[in-house]
């Protein structure tokens, strides 16, 4: 399994070469603004960018496999169909862990120089809700991957996000303010709590592995992907 995720992960190595060059200067940036003195506040764009970072390559990697008909290939292998589908599922918890953990370095080199921009508890929280977002995120596009193939799954996960955004916008907009600000005030407490980000955790992992044991059935059950 290690083999194929290699695979994968080599054949996007372009895309991922051209991500950490992003970080790299972007990371330049904030350390020359918070040595002049300067804020560069990270926390929207190191964790949106993580997002992006785990969505781009795992977008990559399933068209790969449709163009090149990788999943088809490996069928006509000795391959377990568990060892195909889990390979997916390796290499997107892969990607996760990637993406937490170049957001918790710039996090950290940021909170070492500037500590007054994130307190330790944020980055913390902050890394653990990423986690869990990236972590559904591949466990719901490969689930649907594995189930409708690579064009429909890629339009249903546009338009999940897509409504996200939209939900994420519209809320300010249709509920005052102060109410607003008061259930953003809460949900920062409950991301501070010592246990908050274990339960974020635990329901993600939950979710990815569900994603995971319907992706198997699925595939086991269907004689291609469409």
């Amino acid at each position: 399994m290690l083999a194929l995720v290699y695979k994968d992960l080599y054949q996007v190595r372009k895309s991922i070469m051209q991500i950490l060059a992003i970080w790299g200067f972007f990371m330049i940036i904030a350390v020359i603004s918070s040595v002049n003195g300067k804020q560069f506040y990270t926390g929207s764009f190191v964790y949106v960018y993580g997002f992006i970072t785990t969505y781009s390559i795992m977008e990559r990697i399933l068209y790969n496999e449709d163009r090149y008909k990788g999943i088809y290939f490996m069928k006509i292998l000795p391959l377990k169909k568990s060892m195909i589908v889990g390979n997916k599922f390796v290499t997107g918890l892969t990607l996760v862990i990637l993406s937490c953990i170049i957001s918790s370095l710039f996090s950290f080199l940021i909170y070492a120089i500037s500590p007054q921009i994130q307190s330790f508890q944020d980055i913390i929280a902050s890394v653990s809700v990423l986690f869990v977002f990236n972590l559904i995120y591949c466990g719901v596009s490969l689930g649907l991957f594995f189930s409708v193939g690579y064009a429909k799954s890629r339009q249903y996960t546009v338009i999940i996000v897509m409504l996200f955004a939209m939900l994420t916008a519209l809320i300010p907009t249709f509920i005052e303010k102060p109410a607003v600000d008061g259930f953003l005030k809460s949900v920062l407490g409950l991301l501070n709590q010592p246990y908050t980000p274990f339960i974020f955790l635990l329901v993600g992992s939950l979710i990815y592995a569900a994603c995971w044991a319907a992706s198997l059935r699925v595939f086991k059950r269907k004689s291609y992907i469409s």
